[in-house]
């Protein structure tokens, strides 16, 4: 076994974790939504009805998200 585990966590944690329902999740998978993000993390199916998603991509997800956060204000402050 590897000392390297990957974290995976389920749609209803992943919903929670973002303070997000799982329709919005959906949606930012949902090429045809206008809310879709192509940068989201796709979810590995495991089975056929089983879903997760890596807990590392979404972290790395949510700090890319942050970092353009910070840079949009930063700009605006010095327009």
């Amino acid at each position: 076994m590897h000392s390297n585990s990957i974290s995976l966590i389920s749609l209803q944690d992943l919903a929670q974790a973002l303070s997000l329902s799982t329709t919005s999740i959906y949606r930012f998978l949902d090429q045809t939504s206008k809310h879709y993000d192509p940068t989201f993390p796709k979810p590995f199916k495991l089975t056929p009805k089983t879903v997760r998603w890596s807990l590392e991509q979404v972290e790395l997800w949510l700090e890319k998200k942050q970092s353009c956060k910070a840079e949009e204000g930063s700009a605006n402050l010095t327009d």
